[in-house]
Protein backbone atom coordinates (compact mmCIF):
# COMPACT_ATOMS: atom_id res chain seq x y z
CA UNK A 1 0.00 0.00 0.00
CA UNK A 2 1.07 3.57 -0.66
CA UNK A 3 0.84 6.80 1.33
CA UNK A 4 0.76 9.83 -0.93
CA UNK A 5 2.65 12.51 0.98
CA UNK A 6 3.73 16.12 0.59
CA UNK A 7 5.76 18.18 3.06
CA UNK A 8 5.17 21.88 2.49
CA UNK A 9 5.24 24.94 4.74
CA UNK A 10 5.64 27.43 1.88
CA UNK A 11 2.77 26.71 -0.51
CA UNK A 12 0.60 24.12 1.27
CA UNK A 13 -2.51 25.03 -0.74
CA UNK A 14 -0.65 24.20 -3.94
CA UNK A 15 0.61 21.00 -2.33
CA UNK A 16 -3.00 20.06 -1.52
CA UNK A 17 -3.94 20.54 -5.16
CA UNK A 18 -1.06 18.28 -6.22
CA UNK A 19 -2.08 15.65 -3.68
CA UNK A 20 -5.72 15.71 -4.74
CA UNK A 21 -4.80 15.54 -8.43
CA UNK A 22 -2.51 12.59 -7.70
CA UNK A 23 -5.08 10.75 -5.60
CA UNK A 24 -7.63 11.04 -8.40
CA UNK A 25 -5.19 9.46 -10.82
CA UNK A 26 -3.77 6.68 -8.65
CA UNK A 27 -5.53 4.73 -5.87
CA UNK A 28 -3.61 5.07 -2.61
CA UNK A 29 -4.21 4.01 0.97
CA UNK A 30 -3.71 7.47 2.46
CA UNK A 31 -3.16 11.05 1.31
CA UNK A 32 -1.08 13.09 3.76
CA UNK A 33 0.06 16.70 3.98
CA UNK A 34 2.64 17.68 6.58
CA UNK A 35 2.63 21.43 7.16
CA UNK A 36 2.84 24.05 9.89
CA UNK A 37 -0.64 25.48 9.23
CA UNK A 38 -4.17 24.60 10.27
CA UNK A 39 -5.76 23.54 7.00
CA UNK A 40 -8.56 21.24 5.91
CA UNK A 41 -8.96 19.64 2.51
CA UNK A 42 -11.22 16.95 1.10
CA UNK A 43 -9.53 13.58 1.13
CA UNK A 44 -6.28 14.89 2.64
CA UNK A 45 -5.08 14.08 6.14
CA UNK A 46 -3.33 17.27 7.30
CA UNK A 47 -0.82 16.93 10.14
CA UNK A 48 0.99 19.79 11.86
CA UNK A 49 4.77 19.87 11.97
CA UNK A 50 7.28 22.49 13.08
CA UNK A 51 7.84 25.21 10.47
CA UNK A 52 10.24 24.42 7.63
CA UNK A 53 11.76 27.60 6.30
CA UNK A 54 14.62 26.55 4.05
CA UNK A 55 15.63 23.99 1.45
CA UNK A 56 18.15 22.54 3.91
CA UNK A 57 15.49 22.17 6.61
CA UNK A 58 13.20 20.43 4.12
CA UNK A 59 15.98 18.06 3.13
CA UNK A 60 16.78 17.30 6.76
CA UNK A 61 13.11 16.53 7.46
CA UNK A 62 12.80 14.24 4.44
CA UNK A 63 15.98 12.43 5.36
CA UNK A 64 15.41 11.92 9.07
CA UNK A 65 11.87 12.85 10.15
CA UNK A 66 9.47 11.44 7.55
CA UNK A 67 9.57 7.81 8.69
CA UNK A 68 7.24 8.07 11.74
CA UNK A 69 4.44 9.45 9.56
CA UNK A 70 4.48 6.56 7.09
CA UNK A 71 2.77 3.33 8.15
CA UNK A 72 2.31 1.83 4.69
CA UNK A 73 4.99 -0.13 2.84
CA UNK A 74 5.65 2.79 0.49
CA UNK A 75 5.48 6.56 0.38
CA UNK A 76 4.93 8.39 -2.90
CA UNK A 77 6.44 11.83 -2.34
CA UNK A 78 4.90 14.67 -4.31
CA UNK A 79 5.45 18.41 -4.32
CA UNK A 80 3.30 21.27 -5.55
CA UNK A 81 5.24 21.10 -8.83
CA UNK A 82 5.52 17.33 -9.06
CA UNK A 83 2.62 14.92 -9.05
CA UNK A 84 0.91 11.95 -10.71
CA UNK A 85 -0.10 12.63 -14.30
CA UNK A 86 -0.98 9.16 -15.59
CA UNK A 87 -2.08 6.51 -13.13
CA UNK A 88 -2.25 3.93 -15.92
CA UNK A 89 1.53 4.25 -16.27
CA UNK A 90 1.97 2.53 -12.90
CA UNK A 91 4.04 -0.65 -13.31
CA UNK A 92 4.09 -3.46 -10.75
CA UNK A 93 7.83 -3.55 -11.38
CA UNK A 94 8.04 -0.44 -9.20
CA UNK A 95 7.38 -2.60 -6.13
CA UNK A 96 10.80 -4.19 -6.63
CA UNK A 97 12.65 -1.04 -5.57
CA UNK A 98 13.16 0.95 -2.41
CA UNK A 99 13.78 4.25 -4.23
CA UNK A 100 12.68 5.53 -7.62
CA UNK A 101 13.01 9.10 -8.83
CA UNK A 102 13.39 10.69 -12.23
CA UNK A 103 16.80 10.16 -13.79
CA UNK A 104 19.33 13.00 -13.63
CA UNK A 105 20.49 13.10 -17.26
CA UNK A 106 22.83 16.02 -16.60
CA UNK A 107 24.89 14.08 -14.03
CA UNK A 108 27.91 11.99 -14.87
CA UNK A 109 28.81 8.75 -13.14
CA UNK A 110 26.81 5.65 -12.32
CA UNK A 111 24.43 7.14 -9.75
CA UNK A 112 21.77 9.07 -11.67
CA UNK A 113 18.57 7.89 -9.94
CA UNK A 114 17.21 10.21 -8.97
CA UNK A 115 15.07 13.25 -8.30
CA UNK A 116 13.23 13.35 -4.97
CA UNK A 117 10.51 15.87 -5.81
CA UNK A 118 8.38 13.06 -7.19
CA UNK A 119 9.68 9.80 -5.82
CA UNK A 120 8.67 6.39 -4.52
CA UNK A 121 10.33 5.41 -1.23
CA UNK A 122 9.88 2.23 0.73
CA UNK A 123 9.35 2.30 4.47
CA UNK A 124 12.44 0.11 4.62
CA UNK A 125 14.43 2.97 3.09
CA UNK A 126 12.93 5.54 5.45
CA UNK A 127 14.06 3.48 8.42
CA UNK A 128 17.49 2.80 6.89
CA UNK A 129 17.99 6.56 6.65
CA UNK A 130 18.00 6.71 10.45
CA UNK A 131 21.47 5.13 10.34
CA UNK A 132 23.73 7.74 12.01
CA UNK A 133 26.29 7.28 9.23
CA UNK A 134 23.81 8.97 6.89
CA UNK A 135 24.00 12.73 7.21
CA UNK A 136 22.71 15.49 4.95
CA UNK A 137 25.89 17.52 4.71
CA UNK A 138 25.69 20.13 1.97
CA UNK A 139 23.54 17.98 -0.31
CA UNK A 140 19.87 18.07 -1.10
CA UNK A 141 18.13 15.07 0.41
CA UNK A 142 17.75 13.22 -2.87
CA UNK A 143 21.48 13.67 -3.60
CA UNK A 144 22.32 12.42 -0.10
CA UNK A 145 20.20 9.32 -0.69
CA UNK A 146 20.92 8.63 -4.35
CA UNK A 147 24.58 9.62 -4.62
CA UNK A 148 26.57 10.24 -1.45
CA UNK A 149 25.13 7.44 0.69
CA UNK A 150 23.87 5.10 -2.03
CA UNK A 151 26.66 2.54 -1.70
CA UNK A 152 26.28 2.43 2.08
CA UNK A 153 22.51 2.03 1.81
CA UNK A 154 22.94 -0.81 -0.67
CA UNK A 155 25.70 -2.57 1.23
CA UNK A 156 24.61 -2.07 4.84
CA UNK A 157 20.82 -2.10 4.46
CA UNK A 158 20.12 -3.96 1.20
CA UNK A 159 18.36 -0.94 -0.30
CA UNK A 160 17.56 -1.39 -3.98
CA UNK A 161 17.63 1.62 -6.29
CA UNK A 162 15.75 1.58 -9.57
CA UNK A 163 17.64 1.19 -12.82
CA UNK A 164 17.64 4.18 -15.15
CA UNK A 165 15.24 2.36 -17.48
CA UNK A 166 12.73 2.05 -14.64
CA UNK A 167 13.30 5.63 -13.51
CA UNK A 168 12.53 6.86 -17.02
CA UNK A 169 9.24 4.98 -16.97
CA UNK A 170 8.42 6.33 -13.52
CA UNK A 171 8.90 10.08 -14.03
CA UNK A 172 10.77 12.87 -15.77
CA UNK A 173 12.31 16.07 -14.49
CA UNK A 174 15.00 17.97 -16.40
CA UNK A 175 14.94 15.37 -19.19
CA UNK A 176 12.18 14.91 -21.74
CA UNK A 177 9.84 11.95 -21.24
CA UNK A 178 10.50 9.02 -23.55
CA UNK A 179 6.98 7.66 -23.17
CA UNK A 180 4.10 7.62 -20.69
CA UNK A 181 5.24 8.20 -17.12
CA UNK A 182 3.47 7.98 -13.79
CA UNK A 183 4.53 11.49 -12.84
CA UNK A 184 6.95 14.35 -13.24
CA UNK A 185 8.71 17.08 -11.32
CA UNK A 186 9.42 20.72 -12.16
CA UNK A 187 7.21 23.73 -12.74
CA UNK A 188 9.09 24.22 -16.02
CA UNK A 189 7.30 21.07 -17.23
CA UNK A 190 3.79 22.36 -16.54
CA UNK A 191 3.31 23.16 -20.23
CA UNK A 192 3.73 19.45 -20.94
CA UNK A 193 1.39 18.10 -18.27
CA UNK A 194 -1.42 20.68 -17.88
CA UNK A 195 -4.00 21.52 -20.48
CA UNK A 196 -4.40 25.13 -21.59
CA UNK A 197 -7.22 25.94 -19.17
CA UNK A 198 -5.36 24.48 -16.18
CA UNK A 199 -2.17 26.28 -17.15
CA UNK A 200 -3.96 29.62 -17.45
CA UNK A 201 -5.74 29.07 -14.13
CA UNK A 202 -2.45 28.28 -12.44
CA UNK A 203 -0.79 31.36 -13.89
CA UNK A 204 -3.62 33.55 -12.58
CA UNK A 205 -3.71 32.09 -9.08
CA UNK A 206 -0.08 31.19 -8.38
CA UNK A 207 1.67 33.19 -5.66
CA UNK A 208 3.62 36.12 -7.03
CA UNK A 209 6.93 34.57 -5.98
CA UNK A 210 6.20 31.64 -8.29
CA UNK A 211 4.41 33.34 -11.17
CA UNK A 212 6.97 36.12 -11.32
CA UNK A 213 9.69 33.68 -12.12
CA UNK A 214 7.83 31.85 -14.84
CA UNK A 215 7.41 34.59 -17.39
CA UNK A 216 3.64 34.68 -16.95
CA UNK A 217 1.98 37.92 -17.98
CA UNK A 218 -0.69 39.70 -16.02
Amino acid sequence: AITLVAVDCAYPELAIAALQRSARALPVARTLLLTDRELAADGVDVRRIAPIRSRAAYSQFMLKALAPFITTDYALVVQWDGFVIDGTAWADEFWNYDYIGARWPHRSGDFRVGNGGFSLRSRRLLHALQDPVIELGDDNEDEAIGIRHREHLERAHGIVFAEERVADRFAFDVGRPIGPTLGFHGVFNFWQVLDDDALIAFARTAPEAIAGGLGFGA
